[in-house]
């Protein structure tokens, strides 16, 4: 259901409430980026998270003012920088996971997954922009930072989580990161299905509903591993002795 245009002061303004959920995702973005601040640290988890907060608030504010408010009057070639945002915080969010898994794994399954982490974010940028590079602007090529996103969220974030949570003993900090994946999965199955309540607040409104709480929930799991790590039970690069691979 397409939202009418509003227009404050003579101002037009497209899909209002899309809007405003959208920047209302930018907004806890960029509250989780100021919070963690709280747990600064040299810890390239700390580094990973923050980077994460930092793209995936610029990508959605992008959208907001881009994709849904403003687009009559802007390019839609803005549009692929917030892609491009999008598509680097959720690989920073794989990078975290795989620190954060490091103490359980072998050097060599260690490195495996650090270069894979490098290798999909190419592979899936290519085939985003791909016809970019012959000056073509294709928006359909948007399923590809979905795909990209659904991959990262379940295959890397959910299963390293899962990991971790059978690994340390049922750590329950863990379980922050597993329910942002299952809220992101709310997201995509109102966004895909297109369940609304009413033009006011259609599917688009509430699978942003459920982005805010995923991001939350991950600033969340940030913090308590994070905790863990200034206290030091994660050594800095998520190097971790075995005698406190349990948590307490």
């Amino acid at each position: 259901m397409e939202q009418p245009s509003i227009y404050p002061f003579g101002f037009r303004i497209d899909q209002p409430i899309t809007t405003l959920t959208n920047m209302l995702v930018a907004l806890i973005c960029f509250y989780a980026l100021y919070k963690l601040v709280d747990y600064k640290t040299k810890n390239r988890i700390y580094i990973h998270a923050r980077a994460y907060f930092f793209c995936m608030g610029i990508a959605t504010f992008i959208g907001g003012i881009v994709s849904h408010g403003f687009l009559y009057a802007l390019s839609p070639s803005w549009k692929f920088l917030g892609w491009a945002f999008a598509m680097y915080s959720i690989n920073r969010l794989e990078r975290a996971m795989i620190f954060y898994s490091r103490p359980l794994m072998s050097s060599k399954l260690t490195r495996f997954f650090d270069w894979f982490n490098i290798f999909e974010l190419i592979v899936f940028a290519g085939l985003a922009y791909g016809k970019l590079l012959v000056g073509l602007l294709d928006i359909n090529s948007f399923i590809f930072v979905e795909i990209h996103s659904a991959y990262g969220l379940v295959v890397f974030v959910f299963g390293f989580g899962m990991f971790n949570y059978i690994k340390r003993g049922h750590n329950r900090d863990v379980l922050y990161f597993l329910w942002a994946v299952g809220a992101a999965a709310c997201a995509a199955i109102f966004f895909s299905l297109k369940i609304g309540i009413s033009k006011w607040f259609n599917h688009i409104d509430i699978s942003h509903v459920f982005m805010g709480i995923s991001v939350y929930w991950f600033y969340l799991g940030f913090t308590k591993i994070l905790s863990r790590t200034n206290n030091g039970l994660i050594e800095a690069d998520g190097e971790h002795p075995e005698k406190v691979l349990v948590a307490k």
